[in-house]
């Protein structure tokens, strides 16, 4: 995965169809204002159909590796939820990232994930988010997230 310049870490950011994109574009803008690049990666095309309109998509999971990221997000909406059970390469993608120490998280649905990878929500280094109704609650989100990230 590129990286915006030396030192600057990245997080691989797994979209489903259907994904929350005003939560993950909010979540996105407050971790670049950090200095983190994400790299959308879909589980298996190169373009997403959302609310929004089409986005395309950096790389496709299956030909990404967990090793080239320092980090991994699961995004949310209701398609993620379904995903483990459509895309068992997303679910080894995190679970690898995760066993490699890397910081995981997952908002709204996309907690689900997580879960079937065997990654615990409770655990250091993880960073859930399951109500993003709240005030503010994605840009909470992306900076818990980035602390642990660069903590």
């Amino acid at each position: 995965m590129a990286r915006a310049g030396a030192g600057a870490p990245t997080v691989a950011v797994l979209v489903a169809d259907g994904a929350d994109t005003d939560a993950l574009a909010d979540v996105m803008i407050a971790m670049s204002g950090h200095g983190v690049v994400c790299d959308v990666l879909l589980p298996d095309r190169v373009r997403i159909d959302t609310a929004d309109g089409p986005v395309d998509v950096v790389r496709s999971v299956r030909t990404a590796a967990p090793t080239a990221c320092d980090a991994v997000l699961v995004a949310g909406g209701r398609p993620a939820a379904d995903l483990p059970a459509r895309d068992q390469a997303a679910v080894a993608f995190v679970a690898e990232a995760w066993s490699r120490g890397k910081p995981v998280a997952a908002f709204g649905d996309g907690v689900r994930l997580l879960d079937t990878a065997g990654v615990p929500r409770t655990a250091p280094r993880v960073v859930v988010l399951d109500d993003q109704t709240a005030h503010g609650a994605a840009t909470m989100f992306a900076d818990a997230f980035v602390a642990t990230l660069l903590g």
